[in-house]
């Protein structure tokens, strides 16, 4: 069957310079006969859609709340029983008892009254230290798996559990640099699969080193409360970065995309390679005790070059992974952050990730660019039989709080 994305949806004319962002959180839940989309209005405001499958009709946008700035990057999942819960928020804080922080530097977690009722929600919890890019996962006891960057300079990525009775009984840091206090991006990304095995991945980026020396992906089996390599080697923790525990990547700046567990329980990860060497971008599976990797560059248009991206597996066990793009002539000549001639693909492989199609998902935008793309994530509680994609279309705006207004698409995957 031939790769067809639909028609580009306008779900908002005032989105934030961060809108779609970050790669690392899942945005969109199908729960019954209804997807739920979250996004970023400038500068911050957190915001929710419906789509109902029967009619096939979009729900008025709600507003949930404010947040700092347009890091705060709202993370969505599903209960068991259909509920949706959300955290969004803050940025900075970076345990300085000076600063007075959104929230105290904690996320804020809302849950729906009802399920698959977006009108009202309640504001069910707080957690974090320091934290910012908030990754939310359900399982099916209902347990919620949380995953930020955290912690004072230089910070790691932290792992924390809370229980269905609302009890956060486990609190981990997962990986650390040991430098001179600093920037650190970790793109801390989880996903929960069969038998609730937990996966966690994060990369190392420092301004001190300004590059990531790569990423590495963990495992737990009982819930978060222990972790080793995916293969089951033991793990000295919170880890530095240990190339026994990376899955297949190259280049001088490789960043994890996400994760995704696909219908045999098999562990997917995407890798890319933003530095100057160009390494590429990787679709790897873990299968049968060893990872397969294939490059998903040699899949694409004549003249792109992947950036960054994310993946997932449809209910078809189809593996998509969503990217931006950028035309190989720009790489040595302009910075590629925010370029208007970004685009967003779509590569769908139906045979375990061995070989892949690719079609532009997002129409051809000359003044702006179409970027920082998110796709429906697995999960217990996640239907995905139709995938959606949202992506931000815009300037890419200077600092946290810029007054430019961005568009926000959704594209649902054929």
């Amino acid at each position: 069957m031939k790769l067809e994305v639909s028609d580009p949806f306008l779900l908002s004319e005032c989105g934030s310079t961060r809108a779609t962002a970050y790669q690392m959180t899942n945005k969109c839940v199908r729960v019954g006969d209804a997807t739920f989309a979250t996004w970023l209005d400038a500068v911050s405001g957190v915001r929710v859609r419906r789509f109902d499958h029967a009619t096939g009709q979009w729900s008025d946008t709600v507003g949930l709340d404010e947040g700092c700035d347009n890091h705060a990057n709202p993370a969505l999942t599903a209960t068991p029983e259909g509920r949706l819960r959300i955290a969004y928020g803050p940025h900075g804080y970076w345990g300085d008892p000076t600063v007075i922080a959104w929230n105290y530097g904690r996320f804020r977690i809302q849950e729906t009254h009802d399920p698959g009722d977006i009108r009202t929600w309640l504001t069910v919890s707080a957690a974090g230290y320091a934290a910012t890019y908030a990754c939310l996962a359900t399982d099916s006891k209902g347990r919620d798996h949380l995953t930020y960057r955290g912690g004072p300079m230089p910070s790691g990525c932290f792992y924390e559990r809370r229980l269905p009775n609302g009890d956060w009984d486990l609190t981990t840091k997962l990986s650390v640099q040991r430098i001179p206090p600093g920037y650190t991006f970790v793109g801390a990304n989880l996903v929960v699969g069969l038998g609730d095995v937990v996966y966690c991945g994060f990369h190392y980026f420092s301004s001190l080193n300004e590059r990531s020396l790569g990423a590495c992906v963990l495992r737990s089996d009982d819930g978060g409360e222990s972790w080793t390599g995916v293969d089951g080697r033991p793990v000295k923790l919170p880890l530095e970065f240990d190339p026994a525990f990376a899955p297949p990547q190259a280049g001088d700046n490789v960043y994890l995309g996400s994760l995704a567990v696909d219908l045999e329980g098999n562990l997917v990860a995407l890798t890319s390679d933003l530095g100057r060497t160009r390494g590429g971008a990787f679709l790897s599976v873990w299968r049968g005790g060893s990872w397969q990797a294939t490059r998903l560059d040699g899949f694409m248009p004549d003249g792109w070059h992947i950036e960054s991206g994310n993946v997932t597996v449809d209910a078809k066990g189809r593996i998509l992974a969503v990217a931006d793009a950028v035309p190989r002539k720009i790489l040595e000549q302009e910075d590629t952050w925010g370029h208007p001639a970004k685009e967003v693909f779509l590569l769908r492989s139906e045979d375990g990730g061995r070989t892949f199609e690719c079609v532009q998902a997002s129409p051809t935008c000359p003044e702006a660019a179409n970027w920082l793309p998110n796709i429906s994530r697995t999960g217990p509680n996640h239907d995905l039989r139709s995938p959606l994609i949202l992506y931000t279309q815009g300037q890419k705006g200077e600092g946290c709080r810029p007054d430019d207004r961005t568009r926000v698409y959704a594209v649902w995957v054929r």
